[in-house]
Parts: C-alpha cells; sequence; structure tokens
C-alpha cells in the first residue's frame, strides 16, 4: 500500500537496495499477489494480506511475510496441526513500514525477528503442553 501514491523505481532507489514488490490492495501495478521466497535457508511465503487460516500456507513454507495491516501487530504464529501431539509453528511477520519505524527491516532482521517469534511461541506451548512434539524450525513433516 505504501507505494501506491508513488513511483515504485524511486522507493526502491531511495532505501538503496533490491525491493520485490508484491502488489497491495491499492497498487494498479502489475506485480504479483503471493510469491515463496528462500532466503537465510528460511522459506517464506509472501504475500500482501496475512493469512487467515493455516491451510493458505504451503506445506514447505516456514515462515509469511506479510503487510496490510499497518501497525496492527507486529508478529504472530499460527500452528499446523501434524498428528494428534505433533504441530509446526508458523511465524508471521507483518513488515508494514509503520511498525518499522518507516523503514525497511534488513533481511538478518527479519531472519532473527522471525527466529524470535518462534521461540516465543514455542516455549508458551511447552508450558501449557508439554507432551506436544513441535517440529524444530525450518525442518518439515515427513
Amino acid at each position: 500500500d505504501y507505494v501506491f501514491k508513488s513511483k515504485p523505481r524511486e522507493f526502491e532507489q531511495a532505501i538503496n537496495c533490491k525491493v520485490v514488490f508484491i502488489k497491495g490492495n491499492h497498487d494498479p501495478h502489475e506485480w504479483p499477489e503471493i510469491m515463496t521466497i528462500t532466503m537465510g535457508g528460511i522459506n517464506f511465503l509472501v504475500q500482501h494480506r496475512p493469512p487467515t487460516q493455516i491451510a493458505e500456507i504451503p506445506d514447505f513454507c516456514d515462515a509469511v511475510i506479510c503487510g496490510h495491516e499497518h501497525n496492527n501487530w507486529k508478529l504472530r504464529s499460527m500452528t499446523r496441526q501434524i498428528s494428534e501431539n505433533k504441530i509446526q509453528i508458523i511465524p508471521i511477520i507483518n513488515v508494514s513500514c509503520d511498525n518499522w519505524e518507516f523503514k525497511p527491516l534488513d533481511k538478518n532482521q527479519l531472519i532473527a525477528k522471525i527466529k524470535s517469534s518462534y521461540e516465543t511461541r514455542y516455549h508458551i506451548i511447552k508450558e501449557k503442553n508439554s507432551g506436544i512434539e513441535i517440529i524444530e524450525f525450518g525442518e518439515h513433516n515427513e
């Protein structure tokens, strides 16, 4: 949504880095609405709106990058039930610029925040139910 009032290439030049644009709900540009990328060994689902159901997240994705929510929240997670006693935690990071002092997160910041979100959720779940197995972050159920 940030770019819809400006010229995307001017934005990219102003922050001096490679930018991957995802189509927002106000963007008239012909950008993809959804994509998957791998960064730092983490498979991300990237889309403008956050997922509302775990089924929207492909099984091979470790985390989600989204925007749209502006400064309503920074980090969330969803859990995927693998079996009766086994789950996968999927962290979701809201990269809307309103959340991060109107500056983009660099790759290392983003990965650190995703891993921290996973660890926090892991400990909350383990405190409530020590009998549950949680798939390690970045690993996939086989």
